[in-house]
């Protein structure tokens, strides 16, 4: 069991300098006595903090970090979890009735037995969160990711909005969807989509620029590329970056990876800073963007902004080959012939090849005939063999 991070801790990792955005007399009485009711979280670093059982009942955790946190058995009934990170956060049996997680990012949390009545999880993120007996009864799931959940069982869903909810099957649930058609927001976001495509620009800008103002994300995405590309507007990169940051902010994910591109390589009037770059496609990653985990991949296998970590590296590749990554596969390849975060295995080397070779990979073809050269015909025979029961797992569980 992680020990409770104490203040002090805190203070020395540098995770409680966000002044002024949170009460840190309410983070210290939280972190003492895992009791803090109706008080203002709101940007605090509570990552990979032990929480079980903690009263948080009405709490204001907006954009909070709980990445890896521990929150067994915790009350956080008509708490604001709105965009915050509950990443891996362990949630097992905890009260989340009538909270509000609004575009919270909750990958492959632990929500086993957690009580989500009437929660509103619109737009949030559960990719490959363990769903396993938790109740998620009349709540709102519009827009939701649930990719790839575990153990999710409509059953314990009487009541709970669907509409453009993306289940764990990868289809998508429309059922609640209202037939009057679309909210004036979105309504008027589409009018510029389709002004966009037409190349009508300054139509464009004036549905984006208003709904930008108003916080919608997805806007303010659009508007960072009308700016970076002159479309519409003097081309203004700095403008473009500002747009981005603030979509990226609120979880967009298209604007978290140019984010991360722009910092990674160094452009848009932006110096490189491999460490901001890990920190967008981290983000991106969670919400399992197959770019993003690819990218961060990478990043751990050179060390860019990370500390060097072969294992890491391993997951972010698995995670996006297993969503059909030829790059991944053959990157995973890699690290199964080099022996790099894995035991060295030219059987599972040669497997990851012959998956991507078979969707077109011309390279990984041809590295996948240098392997074979270093193996027995039997090792070959039961790589193929594994690579066509892994195409029939849809590559899942590899």
């Amino acid at each position: 069991m992680k020990k409770l991070i104490g203040v002090s801790y805190l203070l020395l990792m540098g995770l409680s300098l966000q002044v002024g955005a949170y009460d840190e007399n309410d983070l210290k009485k939280l972190l003492e006595t895992k009791s803090c009711v109706e008080c203002d979280l709101t940007k605090a670093n509570l990552t990979a903090a032990n929480l079980q059982s903690a009263n948080l009942t009405k709490a204001d955790l907006e954009r909070a970090k709980l990445r890896d946190v521990n929150l067994e058995g915790a009350n956080l009934e008509r708490a604001n979890l709105t965009a915050a990170n509950l990443s891996w956060a362990n949630l097992y049996g905890a009260n989340l009735s009538g909270a509000n997680l609004t575009r919270a990012r909750l990958t492959e949390a632990t929500l086993t037995e957690a009580n989500l009545e009437g929660a509103n999880l619109k737009e949030a993120n559960l990719f490959k969160a363990n769903l396993q007996s938790a109740n998620l009864t009349k709540a709102n799931l519009t827009e939701a990711n649930l990719k790839w959940a575990e153990d999710f069982n409509t059953a314990h869903t009487t009541g709970a909005k669907f509409c453009k909810t993306i289940m764990p099957d990868e289809s998508t649930n429309n059922s609640g969807c209202q037939s009057t058609g679309e909210s004036p927001s979105s309504a008027d976001f589409n009018k510029g989509v389709a002004a966009a495509e037409s190349g009508d620009f300054a139509t464009a800008l004036r549905e984006w620029r208003p709904l930008a103002e108003q916080g919608n994300a997805d806007a303010q995405n659009k508007l960072g590329d009308m700016y970076s590309n002159g479309q519409g507007v003097r081309k203004d990169d700095k403008t473009a970056v500002k747009w981005w940051t603030l979509a990226a902010e609120q979880g967009n994910v298209d604007a978290q990876i140019i984010l991360g591109l722009m910092y990674g390589l160094g452009f848009n009037g932006v110096p490189p800073d491999d460490k901001t770059a890990a920190k967008w496609y981290t983000l991106a990653a969670e919400q399992g963007d197959v770019y993003a985990q690819i990218n961060l991949g990478l990043m751990y296998h050179k060390g860019q902004g990370v500390p060097k970590d072969y294992k890491t590296a391993v997951k972010w590749y698995t995670l996006s080959a297993e969503q059909g990554h030829a790059d991944a596969q053959r990157q995973l390849s890699w690290m199964y012939q080099s022996g790099l975060g894995v035991p060295q295995d030219n059987v599972y080397a040669y497997m990851w090849l012959h998956i991507a070779a078979a969707s077109g990979d011309t390279y990984a073809s041809t590295k996948r005939d240098i392997i074979a050269k270093e193996m027995t015909p039997a090792e070959i025979a039961k790589a193929e063999k594994l690579a066509r029961q892994c195409v029939a797992k849809k590559y899942k569980g590899c």
